[in-house]
């Protein structure tokens, strides 16, 4: 299996922002999200550009998709088709973009190299485990329990029979 490169909720946050920027004045009419990879980044868009969430494309509407890896989800909605047919003003917008995807959106902000790419709405229970710092403490967190751990402690992680508590932390001197 390839590498993974994962994304974080803060990188989905900044590309909102700087979607919204870039169409805040272009009279969007709303904002649909390609089932299942845009629709996180849609609803988020539909609220920093005060536009409604759609459940269908409309004219003159943004575009979502979390990938135009193939481009195959998107080639529907691209304004310049092959068959011809009525311009609807769409505005495709993806995080990522790799060459060589049937569709080229109109804005992206990364380029797809080799690694696997893994949306934070992706994520396994697993690999959702995340860290926090409360107090000068760090705690390893997931959905089913915090475990402190003394900010210079060292540690190693393994895993236990329990799905539900997977993380056993044994510190070292």
């Amino acid at each position: 299996m390839a590498e993974k490169e994962y994304v974080s909720w803060d990188m989905v946050e900044n590309f909102s922002i700087e979607v919204a920027k870039r169409y805040e004045f272009a009279g969007i009419t709303g904002v649909y999200g390609i089932p299942r990879g845009g629709i996180s980044i849609a609803q988020r868009l539909s609220y920093l550009l005060d536009v409604p969430f759609l459940l269908a494309p409309c004219k003159g509407c943004l575009i979502i998709d979390d990938i135009a890896d193939t481009g195959e989800s998107l080639i529907h909605y691209a304004r310049n088709t092959s068959g011809g047919g009525e311009d609807k003003g769409y505005h495709i917008v993806t995080m990522f973009y790799r060459k060589g995807s049937f569709v080229i959106p109109e804005f992206y902000k990364y380029i797809k190299e080799e690694k696997w790419i893994v949306f934070p709405w992706e994520k396994t229970l697993k690999e959702s485990t995340e860290w926090l710092s409360l107090g000068g403490l760090f705690y390893k967190t997931n959905l089913f329990n915090i475990s402190p751990i003394p900010y210079d402690a060292k540690f190693k992680i393994k895993e236990t029979r329990n799905p539900f508590i997977f993380l056993y932390l044994k510190y070292l001197k």
